[in-house]
């Protein structure tokens, strides 16, 4: 935060009706932000800023796709004016590390696909099988829930099938999918139980994504239901999240957070997955020095 402050303080002062909000933001104003958080040197506190900077945008679940005329998903490919947990994420990670917006826009696509095609088969549907693993492959993520919550942390290790495919709740959507694209085979879940993310909370790294993990179910393939940021000030943890049942992004206390995902009866939540931001040029080399 203290590093926060300081790039704040060197920058140009913005005007005084400036919009804080991206959902007020032109694109030349979209630009400097992203400007203003390249000029920052802790990429913790970009990503801090940065996910500052959608506080009240709308939540709309699903809004980007591959673009107009295309099947099956015509949603625009980038859009700020509504986001879901999902696309809040990785827009907000697009943001901290790129020098421009039209570079920041490149960079999206990078982190929503497995390659450098922007179609539907190529997307990051699944958070367990693909958006994660890409993404740690591609340098973007490092997953520190070990390191967070040391000898606290789960294993919870599960092999989907076919059948669990079809149960899916999103199974009708994505049946276009081919079948090697499915999220099929082997996956150990490492999390940190509800009741023990508040004493590990001073070893999450500032700027982490938060995963919301639930317990096995036999009848899904899906265990991650929602995801968001960990940043500290005024003295305290939060979590800022694209909320379903706020209608935008909001900002809760890590207590508040974690008691939110304990009313879960049908479905109840295991633990957190935490996932450090990294550089991508800098995926490779240790996560301290970010």
């Amino acid at each position: 935060m203290v590093l926060l402050l300081l790039a704040l303080a060197a920058a140009p002062a913005a005007p005084a009706n400036a919009p804080s909000c991206v959902t007020q933001m032109n694109r030349p104003q979209l630009d400097s932000l992203v400007k203003k958080l390249h000029a920052m040197p802790a990429l913790s506190s970009r990503v801090d800023a940065a996910s500052a900077a959608f506080l009240t945008t709308p939540y709309v679940n699903d809004p980007l796709g591959e673009g107009p005329g295309a099947k099956p998903d015509p949603d625009p490919t980038v859009r700020y004016d509504g986001v879901d947990c999902v696309t809040y994420v990785e827009e907000v990670l697009a943001l901290s590390q790129a020098p421009s917006i039209d570079e920041a826009e490149k960079l999206l696509q990078h982190i929503r696909y497995i390659g450098d095609q922007v179609a539907y088969t190529d997307r990051n549907h699944f958070m367990e099988s693909e958006w994660i693993p890409s993404n740690e492959k591609k340098g973007f993520v490092k997953n520190v829930t070990a390191q967070v919550g040391g000898a606290d942390v789960i294993h919870d290790v599960r092999t989907f099938t076919p059948e669990q495919w079809k149960a899916r709740s999103d199974a009708l959507q994505l049946e276009s999918l081919p079948e090697n694209r499915r999220p099929l085979g082997k996956f150990d879940l490492v999390a940190l139980p509800l009741d023990k993310v508040e004493a590990h909370a001073a070893a999450i790294p500032e700027g982490s994504i938060v995963v919301v993990a639930h317990k096995s179910d036999d009848k899904t393939s899906n265990r991650y239901s929602h995801l968001g940021f960990v940043v500290r000030h005024d003295g305290q943890v939060y979590v800022r999240h694209a909320s379903s049942l706020k209608k935008q992004v909001i900002e809760d206390t890590l207590a508040e957070f974690v008691a939110k995902n304990r009313k879960y009866k049908d479905w109840p939540v295991s633990g957190f997955v935490f996932l450090q931001p990294l550089a991508p040029a800098m995926g490779a080399k240790s996560a301290s020095a970010q």
